[in-house]
């Protein structure tokens, strides 16, 4: 035997008649379905026809994913060389040709490619449900998946994809899902106040309701609402509800009367505090001495031009005429204009720059100042300094 040989028999030298001997298969060789491994001595010294029973198989055929081994050949166990097997579609694919794909076992005991004649079936364009859409794949065919979306302000329920599957012997798309449109619950109330909304049980998608309060009440908060997507994808109404308060009654200011200041007391009452009104008074006057020490006099080399027998505009540090189109003036002359209504005073009685006859602006003192409390008196006050100082400041500084 070519791929077989007698188990047993090392030690012995004869058999008796009758005697049985089994064949065992070579290493690599297998068992040959259906031939007999047993043979008999038989009564005239000869033993039983045998054939061998092993020889060279091929594994089993190889498993594919579009095809499968005929019902015949699924039934067969031993591929010796030169066997061939036959393959049939699966499933969701179809044999586009007139051939029909097989695989033979060669010399190597290795299989034959199979040609790939089975190929898949198509489901055709999917339909896109109501309110949603599709992402378009690069095929239709049979195992393919498309993703569903939903347009905005809708919610999907079920699976968010569709498959090519099989129906029966063919194939077809499976069940579509449905994009539900989200809803918001009716707004809250409050109190003495209403929304344009009342009587609706469900409000859309990206609604809104206003709010409105009743006479006597004030609104507070945002005027509308609006039905927006929370993070689970159901319906909420966007920021914090309304409220209605009652209006405040409009309060009315009372302006006291100024009055003048008492007549001055008896001389046995002169260790009392002055009226405040006198002591701001005195103080007043104490800041324009000091400002007195302070004057600025014009200097001889100014660079406005002048004619003879006049002076010159005012070049005082933090002081300025209010005479833009006139640049020199007459000697007797003073400067009357009021002060700008931006600028405040620091003292009462201030006094007039005047030209004096040897063409030279009298000393006139440096009141200007930076902004400070003098900025926070009162209107009354502020009209009485407007109309009494000839001159206004420069720039940042007030009188």
């Amino acid at each position: 035997m070519t791929h077989s040989q007698p188990f047993g028999v090392e030690q012995l030298s004869s058999f008796p008649v009758g005697s049985r001997v089994t064949y065992t298969c070579l290493h690599g060789a297998i068992r040959v379905p259906g031939v007999l491994d047993t043979v008999q001595c038989l009564p005239d010294s000869r033993w039983s026809e045998l054939r061998d029973p092993c020889g060279l198989s091929c594994t089993t055929p190889t498993t594919l994913h579009f095809a499968a081994l005929s019902e015949a050949d699924e039934m067969t166990n031993f591929y010796p060389v030169g066997f061939t097997v036959s393959y049939v579609c699966r499933p969701g694919y179809e044999n586009t040709s007139e051939s029909q794909p097989t695989s033979t076992c060669l010399e190597s005991l290795m299989w034959s490619e199979v040609p790939e004649l089975c190929q898949r079936k198509s489901c055709g364009p999917p339909a896109a449900p109501p309110a949603g859409r599709t992402l378009q794949p690069t095929d239709f065919l049979f195992g393919t998946r498309v993703i569903v979306l939903c347009n905005e302000g809708y919610q999907l329920h079920g699976r968010n994809f569709i498959q090519c599957w099989l129906k029966g012997d063919d194939v077809e798309w499976s069940e579509l899902p449905t994009c539900e449109l989200i809803t918001c619950s009716s707004p809250p109330r409050i109190s003495n106040g209403r929304h344009d909304g009342e009587g609706v049980e469900k409000f859309p998608y990206n609604s809104t309701v206003t709010y409105s309060c009743d006479s006597g009440f004030q609104l507070i908060g945002n005027v509308s609402i609006r039905c927006m997507r929370a993070d689970n994808a159901r319906g909420v109404w966007s920021g914090a509800v309304p409220q209605c308060k009652e209006k405040s009654p409009p309060v009315k200011l009372a302006v006291k009367p100024m009055g003048r200041s008492p007549p001055p007391q008896s001389s046995q009452r002169r260790d009392l505090k002055p009226p405040k009104k006198t002591f701001t008074m005195e103080m007043k006057m104490s800041l324009y001495k000091k400002s007195l020490q302070n004057t600025n006099s014009f200097s001889s080399s100014t660079s406005f031009s002048r004619k003879p027998g006049s002076c010159a505009t005012s070049a005082l540090k933090f002081v300025m005429p209010l005479y833009k189109t006139q640049s020199s003036f007459s000697p007797g002359t003073h400067k009357q204009s009021p002060c700008s209504p931006k600028y405040r005073s620091i003292s009462a009685v201030l006094p007039r720059a005047g030209c004096s006859d040897n063409t030279w602006w009298s000393k006139a003192a440096a009141f200007c100042g930076t902004r400070s409390w003098a900025a926070r008196r009162t209107r009354t006050w502020q009209k009485c300094c407007y109309q009494r100082f000839p001159i206004r400041c420069k720039g940042l500084f007030y009188l």
